[in-house]
């Protein structure tokens, strides 16, 4: 059953089908599940990175590196798990995207080329590491603190930006992409 809103005597309506709803939970639900599975993915890699009791520090670089590939396949093994297809193409972008920004970010604690400050604290890697954004940090390696009213100005653009994408995956899908 779909629900709709009128569209004020101008003869288009906008529905959310079931399919929809579930194709945008299911893009929300990757994201908070890639986030949970990289902080403690983080937190390992900078472990063995700067924890001396775990072998020399040749050994310990050589385990991120044999690594990286294994976080490469992750989001192909979370695919594998699920049973095949997502009910849209741009959670299978999302999931993927997990993969490449960790490989990418563990990359950068092996080699050490990361932003002056990702790798002074387990605290900001782990926040380096797990965010899609850019974390910007200052002269000395501390991260920058936001500017008041800025994470609320975020969480509203967040909403409309979710809101947008579930509108588009509407239009999209009933109208089969077609304009």
């Amino acid at each position: 059953m779909a629900a709709g809103l009128g569209g004020c005597g101008t003869g288009y309506r906008m529905v959310f089908l079931p399919n929809d709803v579930e194709a945008d939970s299911e893009i929300k639900w990757i994201s908070f599940a890639g986030i949970a599975c990289l902080i403690p993915i983080g937190c390992l890699g900078y472990s063995l990175r700067f924890s001396p009791k775990l072998g020399p520090r040749w050994f310990r670089l050589g385990l991120l590196a044999a690594a990286l590939p294994l976080i490469l396949a992750g989001p192909l093994a979370c695919l594998e798990a699920w049973g095949g297809e997502l009910k849209s193409k741009m959670a299978h972008f999302v999931l993927s995207f997990f993969g490449v920004v960790a490989f990418f970010r563990m990359l950068e604690l092996v080699c050490g080329t990361g932003p002056r400050g990702f790798d002074t604290s387990l605290k900001n890697f782990a926040v380096y590491f797990v965010s899609p954004a850019e974390v910007i940090f200052d002269d000395d390696g501390c991260m920058q603190a936001s500017p008041p009213g800025h994470l609320g100005m975020l969480i509203l653009r967040i909403a409309g930006h979710m809101l947008a994408g579930t509108v588009i995956l509407s239009l999209g899908r009933g109208t089969a992409f077609v304009t």
